[in-house]
């Protein structure tokens, strides 16, 4: 348990704030990790189940194929804080970011055209 926080006001407020974000950055890296290396470990799963899987089609490979390949859609498909993680070629996502800017400036742009009233 924490220490009772000494001090007025706005101080006690921030230290709150602060050790809260703390938490909050230690329950993050517990539950979800490194979103993007875990992307990249399960392609590389799914890469070597298949590769595998030419080597020796059996129904075993098949169903470690189809397993792998699952848990890669799952890993891309994850929701996190109401946003669906999509990793492309970049890792840093930016293209993803730059692409939603750019559509809610034209949304932003067509909605206060006075011509589209």
């Amino acid at each position: 348990m924490e220490p009772p926080i000494e001090g007025y006001g706005m101080y006690k407020l921030q230290q709150k704030i602060y050790r809260t974000k703390v938490l909050l950055k230690r329950w993050n890296r517990e539950v979800f990790g490194n979103v993007f290396t875990t992307v990249e470990q399960a392609k590389q799963e799914a890469e070597e189940a298949e590769k595998n899987f030419d080597r020796d089609p059996s129904e075993t490979n098949l169903v470690a194929l189809n397993k792998c390949n699952a848990a890669l859609v799952h890993c891309l498909n994850r929701n996190i804080g109401g946003r669906r993680v999509i990793v492309s070629g970049s890792k840093t996502g930016k293209g993803t970011q730059n692409t939603f800017t750019r559509l809610s400036k034209k949304k932003k742009a067509q909605v206060h055209n006075p011509q589209n009233l």
